[in-house]
């Protein structure tokens, strides 16, 4: 007789109860010290997940993502790691030539032993966030789970009541952290594994500082990332911060990342995904002072049968304030990218500029790109701009560079090798925008036709 398949509903309900016994399972370590200090929290989290469960097809915010291989995994949360095969993964992530301050992350837990942590000028502090709560830091509990509230996803709810450890990054009033710093996650081993990294940045007035956050894996094991960074950019701060998505082809990947921007904040962001078999990602910011800008740009590097799904909100609440958003993606074979971009300017935010863009390259018939920007506006005196553009190349561009002695192939190379390197420009950190360029261009670029 032959095996009845679940339904899409009893899938996701049984992938949420897998997720509470596995919770179950590790509660004795994650109620120990000295994460007994966030007890309450974690008790709201996994009542939360278990009253809503794993998102479906059903709700909007969902509806264009396909989450059923995910759910028709088991994942556990793993125990002790290979230092040997981290060093090894570690030297495949790193970047050649980067002077950072570096936090590593190897399945989830701090390695204090693969980071590099020099002294940081004027108290500021960047180390690991199960540190700061054994330490004692009121600071960490007054901002945790407060940016990127276990309410915003089931997801958020499920890593809050699973975190392990995580990146903490303080910098004080007025200093200016000249090195970027590099938090790195990375996933080793061969068995299927759900980790949930964390980071909590709190940058303070007039503060400046450079955030890379990558995840990454080399191995072909399936294995689940679930994170969340929460960012707090204080009056006057200047933050640049870039997302960088390098797992393995089998791996999934879900993310939200929250920041909150007070008056003359300045916060920058770039999201750049190339591997796993299905990734999304939440990104969005609250603009909560006057005088405030926030740039998030993406781009979607995808090809096979991956599925990327990007998800950003801009809430401006208060007046004078702007943002720019241009989300980019590059799509092959069977690949499928998805774009919901919402602004919502709200009734005292006059004087908004808001600017949306998100552009699809299809590179073959069989790839799919769903876009759908979408404004809510409540205030009167505003200048907010949509626009969503899905195709292939322009034939006339690829004509004119033929009509200068380059052959077709190469032409197509060097017009889709342009359209992603806009995002790439935009990275301040040179090492990482080089090696980046570097690899765009080994993918796209076609030697000369022989005669």
């Amino acid at each position: 007789m032959m095996s009845k398949v679940p339904t899409a509903d009893q899938a996701r309900v049984a992938a949420r109860d897998a997720h509470l016994a596995e919770i179950e399972r590790v509660a004795p370590r994650l109620a120990a010290e000295p994460f007994a200090r966030i007890a309450p929290l974690r008790a709201q989290a996994i009542a939360r997940f278990g009253e809503v469960g794993m998102p479906g097809p059903r709700e909007e915010a969902w509806r264009h993502v396909n989450l059923r291989p995910l759910f028709q995994s088991t994942f556990a949360v793993p125990e002790e790691w290979d230092e040997e095969a981290a060093r090894q993964a570690l030297a495949l992530f790193t970047f050649a030539g980067l002077d950072a301050t570096r936090l590593v992350f190897v399945n989830g837990r701090f390695a204090e032993t693969l980071s590099t942590l020099p002294p940081l000028p004027g108290g500021a502090w960047v180390g690991s966030l199960r540190d700061a709560l054994a330490n004692g830091s009121d600071e960490v509990l007054a901002h945790l789970a407060h940016h990127a509230p276990i309410e915003d996803t089931p997801f958020t709810a499920l890593n809050t009541a699973m975190f392990e450890d995580g990146a903490l990054i303080v910098i004080p009033r007025g200093v200016v952290i000249e090195q970027p710093i590099h938090v790195l996650h990375l996933t080793v081993g061969p068995d299927p594994m759900i980790t949930s990294p964390r980071t909590l940045a709190l940058i303070g007035e007039g503060a400046q500082a450079t955030l890379i956050e990558s995840f990454a894996g080399h191995d072909t094991a399936t294995h689940f990332t679930n994170a969340v960074s929460e960012i707090q950019v204080g009056p006057g701060a200047h933050v640049h911060h870039l997302k960088l998505q390098r797992e393995g082809e089998d791996a999934f990947h879900v993310a939200n990342t929250r920041a909150h921007l007070e008056r003359d904040a300045h916060f920058a962001s770039v999201n750049v995904t190339l591997g796993s078999q299905l990734t999304r990602n939440d990104m969005g910011a609250r603009i909560d002072g006057e005088g405030a800008h926030c740039a998030l740009d993406g781009l979607n590097m995808v090809s096979g049968a991956q599925w990327v799904d990007n998800h950003t909100l801009l809430d401006h609440a208060v007046p004078h304030c702007t943002s720019h958003q241009l989300y980019k993606s590059v799509l092959d074979d069977r690949a499928t990218t998805v774009f919901n971009g919402r602004i919502i300017v709200r009734q005292d935010a006059q004087r908004t500029d808001a600017i949306q863009s998100n552009h699809s390259l299809l590179l073959s018939d069989t790839a799919t790109a769903h876009t759908q920007p979408n404004l809510e506006i409540f205030a009167d005196d505003v200048k907010c701009t949509h626009g969503a553009t899905v195709g292939n190349l322009e034939e006339h561009k690829v004509y004119y560079l033929r009509t200068r002695g380059i052959g077709e192939a190469e032409a197509r190379g060097l017009l889709t090798f342009a359209f992603a390197n806009e995002i790439i420009e935009r990275i301040n950190v040179e090492p990482v925008r080089e090696q980046l360029e570097a690899h765009l261009f080994a993918r796209f670029h076609r030697p000369p036709e022989s005669a």
